[in-house]
C-alpha cells in the first residue's frame, strides 16, 4: 500500500471525521465565549453585536461606542458612565470571495466560523441587542428567542419590517458616529437574555438595562440629519451661478464677459430633489452647489469637465451622493467616473482612466443605486454643455458596482 502524503492525512482524517469536528468547534467556541464573559470584568449599559459584510474600522467603532453618551438618557447600570460594548462580525461579500478563495482558507471557512460565533452568542452570550444581515437577521428567528417589539418597546413601530426588528436606517441613530459606517438596510433586533455564566438577579439587572439602551436607540431625535438639509435646500439660480463664477473667474485671475458666458444647469429635477444638490457646467468647468458652499468637481482642466451625471448610494448609508463621469486632456484625451460623497463633501475619483483617440465622452447608465454601466458615445457639439442621458451609445466601456462600500470594476475588453 503507498504511503499516505501529509496532505492526503489530513483529507483522509476530514472525511471521516468532519462532523465530529465540527460539533467540537462549536462546543469550543461556545465553551470560549462562556468563560470570556464570565472572566470579564468590564460593565457596559448594554452589549451590541453586529454581523454582516460590513466592516468597521477600530477608530469608527470606538467612535460608534463613544455615540452612547449621546443618544442615552442615563447611565443604566450605576457605574458612572454611558457605555456600549460593541461586538463585530464579519462575513464576506459575493463580490470579494473568489479573491479570498485564492488563499489557503476559503470564503465558505470564514463564514462558517463567524456563523458559529454568532449561533455561540445566540444560545449564552451576553449580547442582547444585534445589528444583522438579513441573513443572519432570519436565522436568529429560527432560535425562537427573539423578544416582540411590543414587548421590549411597549409598541410595535410603524416603520417596523415585522414584529421583531426595523432597519438601521429608520433610526436617528444611523447619523451618528460609527452607526454610520454600517449599510443602512442593516436589520436592529433584540433577544430575550440567556447566559449559563449570570444568576436569576443578574439576569433581570442586565435584561432591564440593555432594554431601556434599545429603547433609547428608538427614541433618539438627530438634530441635524442629511436629509433634513435637502428638504431645507434651495437650487441655485442661473443670476447665482453667474455671481459666483464671476467671483471665481476674478480669484483665478481668468477674463470673465457675463454677456457672452455659455453655461447650463446639468442637475435634473431627480437629482436636486434627492441630494439637494445644484450642478452648473460653464466651458470646461463644473461646479456643484450644495448647502451654501459650491465646489469644483471633474477635473476642471482643458477638455469638457463633467459629461453625465446620476445619484448613487456607493457607501450603502441610506444618503444619496453623486456620481458622474468627466473628461480631461493630459497627453491624450481621456476620461473618469467620481463619487461626490454629500455626507463627507468629498469627490473620490474611483481610479477609473479611459484614454480615447477621438474626444468621445461616457455616459452612465444606471442599473441600480449601487451599479452602473458606462457606455462610450460619440462627440455631439450639441450635447457639449448638457447630460449625456439622450447620447448615443456605441460600446460598453466597463460596469462600476458597489456593495456596502467596496467598488469593483468589470471591463469588456
Amino acid at each position: 500500500m503507498e504511503k499516505m502524503t501529509f496532505s492526503q492525512k489530513i483529507e483522509n482524517f476530514w472525511y471521516h471525521n468532519k462532523y465530529t469536528v465540527i460539533v467540537a468547534s462549536v462546543f469550543i467556541i461556545f465553551l470560549a465565549v462562556s468563560l470570556t464573559q464570565m472572566f470579564s470584568k468590564k460593565s457596559h449599559d448594554a452589549n451590541l453585536l453586529y454581523i454582516g459584510t460590513a466592516s468597521i474600522s477600530f477608530s469608527h467603532q470606538g467612535k460608534l461606542q463613544e455615540s452612547a453618551g449621546v443618544f442615552m438618557k442615563d447611565d443604566y447600570n450605576s457605574d458612572g458612565k454611558k457605555s456600549i460594548n460593541y461586538k463585530e462580525l464579519t462575513v464576506l461579500d459575493p463580490m470579494k470571495a473568489q479573491d479570498f478563495d485564492k488563499t489557503p482558507y476559503t470564503s465558505h471557512q470564514i463564514d462558517s466560523v463567524a456563523g458559529e460565533q454568532f449561533t455561540a452568542e445566540l444560545i449564552a452570550g451576553e449580547s442582547m441587542i444585534y445589528l444583522a444581515d438579513e441573513t443572519y437577521y432570519n436565522i436568529a428567528k429560527e432560535q425562537n428567542i427573539l423578544m416582540p417589539l411590543s414587548e421590549a418597546l411597549g409598541k410595535t413601530p410603524d416603520f417596523a419590517i415585522d414584529e421583531y426588528a426595523v432597519y438601521l436606517k429608520d433610526l436617528d441613530i444611523f447619523y451618528l458616529s460609527g452607526f454610520n459606517k454600517l449599510p443602512s438596510d442593516t436589520i436592529v433586533f433584540v433577544r430575550y437574555p440567556v447566559s449559563i455564566t449570570q444568576n436569576k438577579k443578574e439576569i433581570e439587572k442586565h435584561e432591564k438595562s440593555n432594554l431601556n439602551v434599545f429603547g433609547d436607540m428608538f427614541e433618539y431625535v438627530h438634530p441635524n440629519k442629511p436629509e433634513d438639509k435637502v428638504k431645507a435646500a434651495k437650487r441655485m439660480t442661473r443670476e447665482e451661478f453667474l455671481d459666483f463664477y464671476e467671483g471665481w473667474c476674478e480669484k483665478q485671475e481668468i477674463e470673465f464677459l457675463r454677456d457672452y458666458t455659455y453655461f447650463e444647469e446639468i442637475s435634473t429635477d431627480e437629482i436636486f430633489e434627492k441630494t439637494g444638490a445644484t450642478v452648473y457646467k460653464c466651458d470646461s468647468k463644473t461646479f456643484l452647489a450644495f448647502d451654501g458652499e459650491t465646489y469644483s468637481i471633474g477635473r476642471n482642466s482643458s477638455a469638457d469637465g463633467v459629461s453625465d451625471i446620476d445619484i448613487c448610494d456607493f457607501d450603502n448609508n441610506g444618503i444619496y451622493d453623486l456620481i458622474f463621469t468627466y473628461s480631461y486632456y493630459d497627453s491624450k484625451w481621456s476620461c473618469g467616473v467620481s463619487v461626490f460623497n454629500l455626507s463627507t463633501l468629498r469627490e473620490i475619483q474611483l481610479g477609473i482612466k479611459q484614454e480615447f483617440e477621438l474626444a468621445e465622452r461616457l455616459l452612465l447608465e444606471p442599473v441600480s443605486i449601487n451599479e452602473f454601466e458606462v457606455w462610450k458615445t460619440l462627440p455631439n457639439d450639441e450635447l457639449y454643455l448638457t447630460s449625456l442621458t439622450n447620447a448615443e451609445k456605441t460600446e460598453k466601456a466597463f460596469s462600476v458596482i458597489s456593495q456596502n462600500g467596496s467598488v469593483a470594476v468589470k471591463t469588456y475588453k
